[in-house]
């Protein structure tokens, strides 16, 4: 009785899943066709309608994009034609060969070339001389017809122009683009042109780089083509058949972007869109062709597919209601077993519960990721940073202004009617307070600065998030609700600007107080847009370069009015000397005492930050360069080093120091050391070259050690001490007994008198006279007299 119960439950289950799966493939089926017939006639007017407005949106991204990177590029070369070396100086190469002056424009046209990858090619043409500079022809004497072209361009009305380069600009067969700008002379007329020609297939991907297939042109106003870019997949061998379509449409159409319009050629629609768009020399316009051919054949393909499709599913639905009522429960069987802890048991008990074992399963599923939700909550926090880390960086720039707020609201930020502030906290002084520290040691106090600042500021704001960047600096961000515009807003203004500031003023003695480490705080304006982030935080960066270098706490304000005209970089070049000669005399100790005091020197005189690395960074370069000077290549002591980028990072003076003491000073030094054969060859040529500089010139009043000493760029002492070593008479000595010597043989062999050989042997006479007595045991006159007799 059981065992047919049993029967006929399950035959009563399986007509009752026969008779609604039937039901089901019915009502599946009919909107199955209707959908098809709808995709078929309306789908496909509809995606014309979007791959048009794509269409024109990505023509009017790619346009913009041209025109604000020829804008650059123009911007940039015409900056570089103000420079020093391509002024009226370019008239001497009509007159001599100066090969440095030829060098620094070499060097100039190669800086210009790296301004930009798609420059290809730079060359510079002087009228006067008749010649082309370039970076690989080198100096090339134009004569004849060589010269009209050019002499064409540089008696033009325009200062600048573009044009397709030929055999005359780039010295070989191409249809590169050219910028052509004119240089002027003091005078204010032309005197040479700066040609800077792109290369031509980063052009074409410039004006190919969008996600549509196709065609797209710059051309001129009589319709020839400038530049092509992007590929079409079409029956006919070349382009030719496409450009044709573009130019017999474009013809006529010009100004703004014009209304997509949709073209038929050959039985097949495209899509046709110009653009116009200024540039010096002429107007340019921009012209795209898209086909539809390839969007839309799916379409129609998919509509016809699906009404067969669900013709043969209305026909074989009985087949199927049939067959698939038997194994309508095998899913739900399978996911039992996968549910189930112990599956003999429940294939061999029937009256198991399969749907209360799934429901049990489902809850611990259910559990398990409420699990996971908390511990994406507890790594909120981590996500927080990072975001804002991203965002201050500008790596968000893709992002508009709703996107980067639903962003942060998905990081559960309120965003809605609040404003924005940047507090950036830059920590110095940890060298002055303890003589050995560590990597570690940055990135603990840097931790706790980054604790405290928060503690500090949840006090009194309700929003805030702390960026650590793990250098002895970090942002705070600080938002706060925008307070009801009913009332009087530029009151609000104020009310919340003190507010900030009182807490960066707190902010910064709590952190000086706890660290013991002087503080300095920027605070930023105030934005309501998140999009602005980036642009505020990099606004503070700038204006923490002027903190004050001597130290202390101190707080900046970026709507602060600031006057950096009155700033004056004095550089204490004397010192620099006395450094540089005691790095010579290999003497570590006064090397280092006159380092400190360069810096000290630096820091009263400028006191700004900024002005501080700049002085700084110029002391490497002239370290650097006395060492190439005195014959050493200070590139081969430190190859694989990027000097400038390491001494950047540097804040404290201590720091810098001892940076300068370990990478420059004592290298060199131990070059020295180790090449101290060679320097006392070099010792001995020096002072032969001192002795002939005295010889040559010992009726030089101004003749002196001193400026003997700055010719071998030595100290007077080392001079002194070198010169007594080698030739066995200290320096005064033998110049003054040369100089004896020289009178003696004028005294003798000329009518000259007394006064006038005083004069030519480098004396005054009232001196000529004691210092010829006290050598000589007689006067001038009486030295004559005898050697007449």
């Amino acid at each position: 009785m059981v065992n047919s119960w049993n029967s006929l439950r399950k035959q009563f289950k399986h007509h009752f899943f026969r008779r609604s799966l039937f039901l089901i493939l019915s009502i599946t089926c009919l909107p199955l066709m209707i959908a098809s017939l709808g995709v078929y006639f309306i789908g496909t007017e509809q995606i014309e309608k979007t791959v048009m407005r794509s269409h024109q949106s990505e023509v009017q991204l790619t346009v913009q994009r041209m025109d604000d990177f020829f804008s650059h590029l123009e911007k940039m070369i015409i900056q570089w034609a103000f420079h020093t070396e391509f002024g009226s100086d370019l008239r001497i190469l009509a007159d001599e060969y100066n090969y440095e002056y030829i060098r620094k424009v070499f060097n100039s046209l190669l800086l210009i070339k790296g301004v930009s990858p798609i420059v290809k090619q730079v060359f510079l043409y002087e009228h006067t001389a008749g010649v082309l500079l370039s970076e690989d022809g080198g100096l090339e004497k134009l004569y004849g017809g060589e010269q009209e072209q050019y002499a064409k361009w540089l008696n033009g009305n325009q200062s600048a122009v573009w044009a397709l380069s030929d055999r005359w600009v780039c010295q070989q067969n191409c249809t590169d683009i050219a910028f052509i700008y004119k240089l002027s002379s003091d005078t204010n007329e032309p005197h040479a042109l700066l040609v800077t020609v792109l290369d031509q297939e980063r052009v074409a991907s410039l004006i190919g780089s969008n996600s549509m297939s196709g065609l797209s042109y710059i051309v001129d106003k009589q319709g020839g083509v400038i530049q092509s870019g992007g590929s079409l997949e079409a029956n006919q061998d070349n382009d030719t058949y496409w450009t044709q379509l573009a130019l017999d449409n474009w013809v006529g159409k010009s100004g703004l972007i014009a209304e997509p319009s949709v073209l038929r050629k050959n039985e097949e629609n495209y899509s046709f869109i110009n653009f116009s768009f200024p540039r010096p020399g002429g107007e340019w316009n921009f012209v795209s062709v898209v086909p539809m051919k390839d969007l839309l054949s799916p379409v129609i393909f998919l509509a016809k597919f699906i009404f067969i499709i669900s013709l043969i599913a209305w026909l074989v639905m009985v087949i199927l209601a049939v067959l698939a009522s038997n194994r309508l429960y095998q899913p739900i069987h399978s996911i039992w077993k996968l549910v189930t802890t112990d599956k003999k048991v429940g294939e061999q008990n029937s009256s198991i519960d399969v749907i209360a074992q799934i429901r049990a399963s489902w809850n611990q599923l259910y559990e398990h990721s409420t699990f996971l939700q908390e511990s994406v909550n507890n790594n909120r926090a981590f996500m927080r940073n990072s975001f804002l880390l991203q965002l201050l960086q500008g790596n968000f720039y893709m992002f508009n202004e709703v996107e980067l707020r639903e962003k942060m609201t998905n990081l559960d930020w309120e965003v809605d009617t609040h404003q924005y502030t940047i507090i950036i906290i830059q920590l110095t002084g940890i060298s002055s307070r303890a003589n050995q520290y560590s990597e570690k040691d940055i990135q603990l106090f840097t931790f706790a600065a980054a604790n405290i600042a928060e503690e500090s500021c949840k006090q009194k704001v309700d929003q805030i998030e702390v960026v650590n960047f793990q250098n002895l600096s970090l942002a705070i961000l600080i938002v706060e609700k925008i307070e009801d515009k009913r009332h009087n807003h530029e009151e609000m203004q104020a009310y919340q600007k003190n507010s900030s500031k009182q807490l960066t003023y707190q902010l910064t003695n709590d952190l000086h107080q706890l660290l013991q480490l002087d503080v300095t705080a920027v605070l930023s304006r105030t934005v309501e847009n998140i999009s602005l982030l980036p642009q505020v935080f990099a606004e503070a960066n700038r204006r923490l370069n002027y903190r004050e270098a001597s130290g202390g706490n101190q707080v900046l304000i970026v709507q602060e009015s600031f006057n950096n005209h009155d700033i004056v970089l004095s550089y204490p070049f004397s010192t620099e000397n006395k450094l540089l000669q005691a790095i010579y005399a290999m003497d570590n100790i006064l090397a280092t005492r006159l380092l400190e005091q360069f810096c000290d020197e630096l820091i009263s005189s400028n006191g700004k930050q900024f002005l501080f690395h700049q002085g700084i960074q110029q002391l490497l370069g002239n370290l650097r360069y006395g060492f190439l000077k005195g014959g050493f290549d200070p590139y081969r002591l430190h190859a694989d080093a990027d000097l400038y980028e390491q001494l950047s990072t540097l804040k404290d003076t201590p720091d810098i120091v001892s940076w300068f003491t370990k990478h420059i000073i004592a290298p060199f030094i131990k070059e020295l050391q180790g090449t101290k054969s060679h320097i006392e060859q070099s010792v001995k040529e020096q002072i032969a070259s001192i002795i002939t500089y005295v010889e040559s010139n010992y009726a030089d009043t101004s003749l002196s050690l001193e400026l003997c000493a700055d010719q071998i760029m030595v100290s007077p002492l080392t001079l002194s001490r070198l010169f007594k070593k080698t030739t066995g008479y200290n320096f005064v000595d033998y110049v003054t007994r040369f100089r004896l010597e020289k009178s003696k043989e004028l005294l003798q062999n000329s009518r000259h008198s007394i006064q006038e050989i005083a004069v030519l042997s480098g004396y005054q006479a009232t001196y000529f006279n004691r210092i010829f007595k006290k050598y000589e045991g007689v006067t001038p006159g009486q030295y004559r007299q005898f050697s007449q007799q």
